[in-house]
């Protein structure tokens, strides 16, 4: 988690935002992510990357965008 942690650190996101998001990401970053995609929902694993990418980069606008909104 400390990767992830240091890149939303650019980000500049309040403490509240970012003890959420920190976890939030980190769910997609292990194996399992991979397993409940391929075998569970049938995904390639090209196809379940780039599911993962785009849950990653949701989750990180839903940050940014919770803390504009201040």
């Amino acid at each position: 988690m400390g990767w992830i942690t240091n890149v939303l650190e650019r980000a500049a996101l309040p403490a509240e935002v970012k003890s959420r998001v920190v976890p939030a990401l980190s769910i997609l970053c292990g194996i399992e992510a991979h397993i409940v995609l391929e075998d569970v929902c049938g995904l390639a694993p090209e196809e379940a990357g780039e599911v993962l990418k785009w849950a990653a980069r949701a989750l990180t606008r839903a940050a940014m965008d919770e803390a504009a909104e201040g």
